[in-house]
């Protein structure tokens, strides 16, 4: 009985460090999914609203259109990992 109990308590244990490396990894990416679409926001806003700060740059049409694949592409991502893997996230 003894026994039992211990094994019990132990795959307990592993259960909640796995949950735990799981939630981390959803978390992480989460975030690194969130920054990477706030950067291209930033970079993208900073072109719109403050051309002065650009000064001159040739290539603005071309490094904007790049922005705004990464945002979509991060955007995307985000969305997917949230679709498919939310529930991770519903368990704070």
């Amino acid at each position: 009985m003894v026994t039992d109990e211990r094994n019990n308590t132990k795959r307990k244990g592993l259960l909640n460090t796995m949950r735990e490396l799981t939630d981390t990894l959803y978390k992480s990416l989460r975030c690194h999914y969130k920054a990477e679409v706030n950067k291209a926001l930033y970079q993208l806003d900073l072109a719109f609203q403050k051309p002065v700060a650009i000064g001159e740059h040739p290539k603005i049409v071309e490094d904007s259109i790049v922005l705004i694949k990464q945002l979509a592409e991060a955007e995307e991502a985000l969305e997917t990992l949230e679709k498919n893997f939310g529930a991770y996230n519903e368990r704070d």
